[in-house]
């Protein structure tokens, strides 16, 4: 799993192909301090957003948590980026991930 996540933080995805349009993304995350959110976006850090998730802040457990969002439409094959936000040193933990 991908740990030690600050805000600004992102990861690329090379040529993902949306042959149907997902409705929603659902992710398996641990939030830390403060949590964040991670912003789904196309081609590039700036590209079209296509959804937002959130990740709730961390109680004294730490469990993994599957959380959803609802996605844009979205056709085509694109360079995927996940922009992480939020304040703090340690925002979430980030395991898997899908569409639906």
């Amino acid at each position: 799993y991908v740990t030690d996540i600050h805000g600004g933080d992102y990861i690329k995805i090379r040529q993902v192909s949306f042959k149907q349009s997902p409705k929603s993304f659902e992710a398996k995350v641990r939030g830390l301090q403060g949590g964040g959110s991670i912003d789904i976006r196309l081609d590039s850090l700036q590209g079209r957003s296509i959804g937002q998730l959130l990740v709730p802040a961390s109680d004294k457990n730490m469990k993994w948590t599957l959380v959803k969002c609802k996605t844009a439409n979205v056709k085509g094959t694109y360079d995927l980026f996940f922009v992480f936000t939020g304040t703090g040193k340690e925002l979430f933990d980030f395991d898997s991930w899908m569409f639906k």
